[in-house]
């Protein structure tokens, strides 16, 4: 079998991801002590989150969420969903060179709403650390997280110990939204969520929270508890279920499938 189908058919994100940003995805994970069976593992997942949503019928109104969408583009799952797609979406980044890039990046998909905030459950406003390296601003913007020595070690692992002696972290305290609010200010009823997929470095539970405070019991759920305690993950998990989820975890992430 050719390398491409190889890849295409047991790496569907990596076989539609540019071909530096999939090399640079199998490094980053190696680097970090991945196993090939957790890389395909992740991949598998990932795959499975967009297949399910890709086969999702679209009732008028409902619409997909994600949290910490960056640029839209880099080591993004939703992005060859979304391009060629009418899937209502909102688009959340607080950031705001990663929002410019996004807001251009959609601004001919009307039926897609990039919104500039962050979420929190019960906070106007959330402090981050915004990792900077002259010229790759975009790019490193990426790994934002709440404290200064994740941040510094994201870019570690993503990027060597090498580029940490250009690296400066920017503090930053961002406007911040309740789910309630956010839903609120984009006229979404909390029973039309239909997806919401999270990557925010460590804040994905609060948010989830949020969420089902709100009132929101999406179909589908899928978010990074790589940087949660696993008290804090295993409760977030149970309290899922409890609500009638499933769950299906990997090193990195959790797929939570509501069983209706």
């Amino acid at each position: 079998m050719p390398l491409s189908g190889f890849i295409a058919r047991n790496h569907p994100v990596l076989y539609e991801m540019p071909v530096g940003d999939a090399l640079g995805s199998v490094t980053r994970q190696i680097r970090n002590g991945w196993s090939l069976r957790e890389f395909r593992a992740q991949q598998e997942l990932t795959g499975q989150m967009t297949e399910l949503i890709q086969n999702m019928h679209w009732n008028n109104g409902e619409v997909l969420i994600q949290i910490g969408a960056n640029d839209g583009e880099f080591d993004d799952p939703l992005r060859p969903i979304l391009k060629d797609s009418f899937i209502p979406a909102i688009l959340v980044e607080p950031i705001d060179v990663a929002f410019n890039a996004l807001q251009n990046l959609y601004h001919d998909h009307p039926h897609i709403n990039p919104v500039h905030t962050a979420i929190a459950r019960n906070s106007r406003t959330v402090s981050l650390q915004v990792p900077v390296i002259e010229g790759r601003e975009l790019r490193t913007s990426v790994w934002t997280c709440k404290n200064e020595i994740q941040a510094l070690r994201e870019v570690r692992r993503n990027l060597g110990r090498r580029c940490l002696a250009n690296t400066i972290i920017k503090h930053m305290d961002v406007p911040a939204l309740s789910a309630t609010e956010l839903l609120k200010n984009c006229g979404v009823e909390p029973s039309d969520v239909q997806v919401i997929v999270c990557d925010t470095e460590g804040q994905d539970i609060d948010i989830i929270k949020s969420f089902l405070d709100a009132g929101s019991l999406p179909s589908l759920i899928y978010y990074e508890h790589l940087h949660t305690n696993s008290e804090e993950g295993n409760n977030m998990s149970d309290q899922l279920k409890h609500v009638g989820y499933s769950i299906t975890k990997t090193r990195k992430d959790i797929l939570a499938q509501f069983n209706s």
